[in-house]
């Protein structure tokens, strides 16, 4: 089982958020472009 999540840092002080990109979108994801899909609102 292939897990994916999304790290987010800021540029200014280095904090770094974990997100799962199944609960962002309410559905399991599991292709390759689930992190464009997400920052493009596909």
């Amino acid at each position: 089982m292939i897990h994916h999540f999304l790290f987010v840092s800021c540029t200014h002080c280095g904090f770094v958020e974990i997100y799962n990109p199944d609960v962002l979108r309410g559905y399991k994801s599991g292709t390759l472009s689930t992190l464009m899909d997400i920052l493009f609102g596909r």
